[in-house]
């Protein structure tokens, strides 16, 4: 379970990073002049709705992880009372 749990925090701390770089990006001088700038802006709201997938996955990680935990905690009630 704590491997769940590292892995929802750390999707969660990379997607919130690339979006904040995505936003940081200037689109308005590209380095190269060939690069339109429709190109840049295309691939800043690329970056930033990976980003957007990687918090959402993280976050759908970290509530899977809280819902088998509460799960276990019922298994182990029942188990119990079962038992004795």
């Amino acid at each position: 379970m704590k491997r769940i749990l590292i892995a929802g925090v750390f999707l969660l701390v990379a997607g919130v990073v690339q979006m904040i770089a995505a936003g940081a990006m200037d689109v308005t001088t590209p380095a190269d002049p060939s690069i339109a700038n429709t190109d840049l802006m295309l691939q800043r709201e690329m970056y930033f709705i990976g980003g957007g997938f990687a918090f959402i996955a993280g976050v759908i990680l970290l509530a899977a992880e809280r819902v088998c935990a509460h799960l276990r905690r019922i298994q182990d009630a029942l188990a119990v009372k079962s038992d004795g």
